[in-house]
């Protein structure tokens, strides 16, 4: 299925591949989408679809030499691994390849937070440290 340029957190699984192994659609939380995905070794290229909801990436196991770029711009390398958190708010679509070794394909969650969600926990984070 050819992707859109923009798409909804609700939808997102239809365009990215991979194998949905875990998804709380079914428990109807109001503005945040988290879904457990089980990607292939090798993924020549796809288009990720921006949405208005900000990305929380976690990779839970597994490994690969992962690329991104910018619509017809320069790849980016990046070496992906276990524990590896990204957060993308990306306002454009985006491009993704990785190559994974044999028995160490991707095993990844992704949280989907409701631009209303962030917007109420805006100014109510914690200071990490105290400077008094």
């Amino acid at each position: 299925m050819k992707a859109p340029e923009r798409t909804t957190a609700e939808v997102f699984p239809r365009y990215i591949g991979g194998e949905v192994f875990a998804d709380s659609a079914t428990l109807k939380w109001p503005g945040l989408f988290t879904r457990r995905y089980r990607f292939p070794r090798v993924v020549d290229g796809f288009l990720v679809p921006a949405t208005a909801e900000p990305l929380i990436t976690c990779t839970l196991n597994g490994s690969a030499e992962f690329e991104e770029r910018e619509i017809d711009g320069g790849w980016v390398p990046r070496r992906i691994r276990r524990g590896d958190i990204f957060v993308t708010g990306s306002k454009t679509p985006y491009e993704l390849r990785w190559r994974s070794a044999l028995g160490a394909e991707m095993d990844v969650i992704h949280i989907h937070l409701g631009v209303e969600q962030g917007e109420g926990l805006r100014g109510r984070a914690a200071p990490l440290h105290d400077d008094s």
